[in-house]
């Protein structure tokens, strides 16, 4: 039987790692992910720092190069993967623009477990309201849940900055958001976090989506508009250029959704 290739693992590639927690480590004499994981779990050091645990799992998973389950865990996501009315959602906004207007929301897409794509694009910034309604009745109708990812930082903001420009409720879109980054990759609770997965930190996102799809096996298209960032500026060339609305919604949000 052939033993499995560990894979080093730095410190401080190591996702939820602070400088404060490598420090103490290295005080102790603990210099790499590998020594992380011959620490016991009664040490001192687990009591005195919240995140080691959450530590030294992502560490797990990164050296044996397999995502790691906390069997005795119930994740946020078990809660919600068997009900009916799931879809995997996204919007493309510019968040410079959705708390003073002309419009902050341009396009919103929604694809059902079924793989059926639906998306609503503004395609006169005046018509900003309308689009919002729209959403919103489609919303109070099917009582939907919204996986996304990083909704909470993102569509979140954008759409609520959005929906309180036009004095919309908004806070049965919000309850129907579940953002798959705070709620499963990345809790930092130890209490919620039942899954890891093996990535290893690179700047301040240290799971970001790219990454996340790439250790998960997803092969993503050739676009045209491959960031979400770069939305807002196709955006603009279409209200300039008068292009069609499927120029930016097949070649991009349909495209992008799982």
């Amino acid at each position: 039987m052939l033993k499995q290739k560990k894979i080093h693992c730095e410190l401080e590639e190591i996702p939820s790692m602070e400088k404060r927690i490598a420090t103490a480590l290295r005080n102790q004499g603990i210099n790499s992910g590998e020594q992380l994981l011959e620490l016991s779990l009664d040490d001192p050091l687990f009591k005195k720092f919240y995140p080691l645990r959450l530590i030294a799992n992502y560490a797990k998973a990164i050296i044996y190069n397999k995502i790691v389950t906390i069997e005795d865990i119930i994740s946020p996501f078990d809660t919600i993967k068997e009900k009916e009315e799931i879809y995997f959602f996204d919007t493309e906004h510019d968040s410079t623009l959705a708390k003073t207007g002309p419009y902050g929301v341009f396009l919103i897409g929604w694809m059902s477990m079924d793989g059926e794509r639906n998306y609503l694009f503004l395609e006169n910034p005046e018509d900003e309201l309308e689009l919002l309604k729209k959403f919103s009745d489609w919303v109070k109708r099917e009582n939907p849940i919204l996986i996304a990812y990083s909704s909470d930082t993102a569509e979140v903001k954008a759409l609520g900055a959005s929906f309180s420009r036009h004095k919309l409720p908004f806070s049965h879109i919000r309850e129907s958001m579940f953002d798959i980054y705070s709620n499963v990759i990345f809790t930092q609770s130890v209490k919620r976090q039942k899954y890891f997965l093996p990535i290893k930190k690179l700047g301040s996102n240290p799971l970001g989506l790219k990454k996340v799809s790439e250790c998960l096996g997803y092969q993503p298209s050739t676009l045209e508009i491959s960031h979400g960032m770069n939305a807002p500026r196709v955006y603009e060339r279409y209200l300039r250029e008068g292009h069609k609305k499927v120029y930016i919604a097949q070649m991009h949000l349909m495209d992008k959704l799982p």
